[in-house]
């Protein structure tokens, strides 16, 4: 064969060859890499940023709630009801009217609690979708994936900056392995907090006239009494599974 005509092979062969690295992740995985760029082969998955990934085997692709921003420590809040009983007492008044009294008895009240942070923690990390077919080739560098075993594998290093926190697509601008929030969860934690409450209640004026004698029962002093609470503690309620997080270390 000739020289030119060998060139000429090699480049037909470099121009057929993919132009993207190749890995053993099948087209459709997704995963979250430690960087601002997906790798070669793989394409981000806009789908997950700002949110976390819950395993489900229906409605693939759907999304619940608004995404988190950069960064983001979203609060909430509550809308609180209840009851306030003013019990009864007695008084003693001269003849003629008394307007300004407060009938005893029980009172609804309602209210809305201080807006507070879940104080949930998470990992940024970049969500990216694998856009090529499965190969032999080397897993990516950064990878950061799950493993049932107690240990990672060969050539994958613990994801320790994991440990403990959801781990939420990286929003734009965002930086990978950026973690904050609260603490990290113990084993089997479902973390608690708490929340003020605040209101105040107005009795109902009940004016009375005093014909003759001296005393009568079942009224309150009419005015407004603030209330002030602290919510027990309640769990944030996500499930999740305990399972070893490890990255690639090349």
């Amino acid at each position: 064969m000739k020289p030119t005509t060998i060139l000429l092979a090699l480049i037909i062969i470099a121009v057929a060859a993919p132009l993207h690295a190749e890995d053993p992740y099948p087209s459709g995985t997704v995963a979250f890499f430690a960087r601002l760029q997906c790798p070669a082969g793989w394409t981000l998955y806009e789908a997950a940023n700002g949110r976390t990934v819950v395993p489900m085997n229906s409605n693939t692709g759907s999304t619940t709630g608004n995404a988190l921003a950069d960064v983001e420590k979203r609060e909430h809040q509550h809308t609180e009801s209840g009851t306030v009983t003013l019990p009864p007492t007695s008084m003693a008044a001269a003849s003629g009217p008394n307007p300004n009294n407060g009938s005893a008895g029980t009172y609804r009240i309602a209210g809305t609690t201080s807006s507070e942070k879940a104080n949930i923690p998470y990992v940024q990390l970049l969500a990216c979708r694998k856009s090529s077919e499965a190969s032999r080739g080397q897993l990516p560098p950064a990878l950061v994936a799950f493993t049932t075993s107690v240990e990672c594998a060969s050539g994958w290093n613990p994801a320790s900056f994991a440990v403990g926190r959801y781990l939420v697509g990286l929003p734009k601008d965002g930086r990978p392995k950026w973690s904050f929030g609260g603490p990290p969860l113990a084993p089997g934690e479902n973390r608690t907090h708490t929340h003020t409450f605040s209101t105040q209640v107005t009795t109902n004026i009940s004016g009375l006239a005093i014909v003759s004698g001296c005393c009568l029962d079942n009224f309150a002093a009419y005015g407004t009494y603030p209330i002030a609470a602290t919510a027990d503690p309640s769990e944030a309620g996500l499930p999740y599974i305990h399972l070893t997080p490890c990255e690639v270390n090349r």
